[in-house]
């Protein structure tokens, strides 16, 4: 037989899935070694993660990604048969294919650790685009001297025969390659996380949270939880949560009743995570306050009852908690186990209001301007309104653009109402009728000049928007640190 007539099978069969075991056994020897540490890998887990790359593709990976899969094949054949007919002008020796081996696991090596460094450096492990030019490099750089290789087998060997067993030693050669690039990627990856904070607290948490040190155990949880210096891996973080909780710590508690409630790494049990957030209540948690008297109200994994509810949105809201402090308003305002009593539902909500709370600004607004529980106060009423709008809030910006069409609280002002109404509109129908009623006042310039304001409205709020989940990303980062 001639060497065109099997070159198609080798390449579109056998070279995509040495390619594919090259790159699965990476990044599997990559994630044991980042989970169990560099000891367990190296003395067990190198050979699992590998066994587990050979298998990946023939047997597990078409069930999962068959489509992804048919992908690369597609692409490494492509590239495999494009360049077919410059390598086969080259001409090479048998014995340099280990070597050529070596070069092209290294390389892919290398660029399965970019990969992983990419992934590793978004908190929330993600993919990311320069993830997906990392791979593709790789990809075509193993591709090509992969080729190398089997072209070597294939032009060097005049029998079928013999050709096929230069192929299975090629395999071995791949393979072999495969067990002498692991170590690199372990001592590249280390090098490349030294300057990881993340990375470094967290494996200073592993050793506390390993001698039963409550703190670093609730703390590795987060890093599992959030993708913080590790893998996401929700079972893990319900694993360091109920350490934490078993050791009576109101964090660890809380957070795994959270699990439960979201079905994180755990089955959903809404009453499991109403005991965990009842225990940490108990010890003062205001996460949990609040959670567990959202439960008593809406009957959520354990019995409705308002007087419960009423109990802990108070202590949360004692707590300076604006979430609570809104919660406590609803409760006066409508009644619910307490007597209605609109001035102290006032209260609680500017309480909230004054910590930026949007919800308790537009309602503030709202009973400034109708006179509900305080005097009529349309400018005090656009203020609050406006503060609420700017965050985004439709209710507020409907109404902002209320009295601006009618004049009332600040100078009537047709464009500054068509801005807010098209704002709102997007989320409120009113808004939208509103938006044609007052269009039908304004000349064709106010409405240009709607929809320029319209614009700079826009790109201020996201602004804004974003400033405020960036504080409370920060915040919430600077309290599980």
């Amino acid at each position: 037989m001639s060497d065109d007539k099997h070159k198609p099978l080798l390449l579109i069969v056998c070279i995509p899935y040495f390619i594919s075991v090259g790159i699965f056994a990476l990044y599997f020897n990559w994630q044991y070694a980042q989970e169990h540490g560099f000891k367990s890998w190296l003395f067990f887990g190198d050979v699992v993660a590998t066994l587990k790359a050979i298998a990946w593709p023939v047997f597990i990976l078409p069930l999962n990604i068959i489509r992804d899969f048919a992908v690369n094949v597609v692409v490494g054949a492509i590239l495999l048969l494009s360049l077919s007919r410059l390598i086969a002008r080259v001409q090479f020796s048998l014995s340099n294919a280990f070597w050529l081996s070596l070069i092209g696991q290294t390389l892919l090596s290398i660029s399965g650790f970019v990969i992983g460094l990419f992934s590793h450096q978004t908190e929330d492990g993600s993919t990311t685009e320069l993830n997906v030019i990392a791979l593709i490099v790789g990809l075509f750089v193993g591709c090509f001297l992969l080729t190398v290789l089997f072209q070597i087998a294939a032009r060097t060997q005049k029998d079928v025969l013999t050709r096929w067993r230069a192929v299975i030693l090629s395999i071995i050669f791949v393979l072999g390659g495969v067990f002498v690039a692991s170590p690199l990627i372990e001592l590249w990856e280390n090098n490349g996380q030294r300057n990881n904070v993340d990375w470094k607290k967290c494996q200073e948490y592993r050793v506390n949270a390993d001698r039963g040190v409550v703190d670093a155990q609730y703390m590795l949880g987060v890093c599992y939880y959030k993708g913080r210096g590790v893998k996401k891996d929700y079972s893990q973080a319900v694993r360091w949560f109920r350490k934490a909780a078993e050791q009576n710590d109101a964090d660890g508690q809380y957070m795994l009743g959270r699990c439960y409630n979201e079905g994180a790494g755990v089955k959903a049990n809404l009453q499991e995570g109403v005991m965990w957030w009842r225990k940490a209540a108990e010890q003062g948690s205001v996460n949990a306050q609040f959670n567990l008297a959202y439960c008593y109200r809406n009957g959520a994994g354990t019995e409705k009852n308002y007087t419960e509810a009423l109990r802990w949105f108070r202590k949360a809201a004692d707590q300076g908690a604006a979430d609570a402090q809104y919660m406590l308003g609803v409760s006066y305002a409508y009644g619910e186990s307490v007597e209605q009593n609109m001035s102290e539902s006032l209260k609680w909500f500017r309480k909230a209001a004054d910590q930026g709370y949007a919800n308790a600004q537009a309602i503030l607004g709202s009973s400034y301007y109708s006179g509900t529980g305080v005097e009529t106060n349309y400018e005090e009423a656009v203020k609050w309104f406006r503060m609420a709008a700017e965050q985004g809030y439709a209710s507020a910006q409907d109404d902002l653009g209320i009295c601006y069409a009618n004049g009332e609280g600040v100078e009537k002002d047709y464009v500054e109402a068509f801005a807010w109404y098209s704002l709102a509109s997007k989320a409120n129908r009113k808004s939208a009728v509103a938006l044609e009623q007052i269009e039908r006042k304004m000349s064709r310039q106010q409405i240009k000049a709607a929809e320029q304001r319209t614009k700079e409205l826009a790109k201020e709020i996201e602004k804004r928007t974003n400033e405020i989940a960036l504080d409370s990303k920060q915040s919430g980062k600077e309290e599980s640190e």
